[in-house]
C-alpha cells in the first residue's frame, strides 16, 4: 500500500529507499494502537467540536459541511479526503482538475493469540504465496 500502483510502475531508487527505510529505520506503531495518533490529534481541540459517526451529505461553497442527519458546521477550511466518486459528489460537481485515473487500496490486518514467533524487529514476508 505505499505506491499504491504496481512496482513495475515505480523507480527502483525510490523502491530501495523505501525498504531501507523500513528494515532499517525506527518504523513503528504507537503502543495503544493506531487509533492513538488520531486520539492525540483530537485533543487539543474543544469537546463538541468534533462529530463522530456522521456521515457528511454535501460541502457547499461557503466552507459549509452539511451532514445527512440535517446538521451543518463551517468552517475556515474543508479537506475533502476521500475517493474521487465521494468527492465528486460531496461537492456537487466535476472534480478540477481530475484526477488522471484513481488508485484503489486495501489494508489487510492479521492477528494471532499468543507469543510472537521472534523477538527480533523483523518485517517478514510470504515469498511462497501468490499475494491477496
Amino acid at each position: 500500500g505505499i505506491f499504491l500502483a504496481d512496482l513495475s510502475a515505480q523507480s527502483s531508487t525510490l523502491f530501495d529507499f523505501v525498504f531501507r527505510s523500513l528494515a532499517l529505520g525506527p518504523t513503528s506503531l504507537p503502543r495503544a494502537g493506531i487509533q492513538a495518533l488520531s486520539d492525540a490529534m483530537a485533543r487539543p481541540v474543544p469537546a463538541g467540536a468534533i462529530r463522530l459517526n456522521t456521515a457528511a451529505a454535501r460541502i457547499g461553497g461557503d466552507n459549509a459541511v452539511h451532514s445527512a442527519d440535517g446538521g451543518m458546521v463551517r468552517a475556515r477550511a474543508v479537506v475533502v479526503a476521500t475517493e474521487g466518486p465521494a468527492a465528486v459528489r460531496l461537492l456537487g460537481g466535476e472534480l478540477v482538475p481530475k484526477p488522471e485515473g484513481d488508485r484503489g487500496s486495501t489494508t489487510l490486518y492479521f492477528g494471532f493469540e499468543g507469543r510472537a514467533p521472534v523477538e527480533e524487529p523483523l518485517l517478514m514476508l510470504n515469498g511462497e504465496g501468490k499475494g491477496v
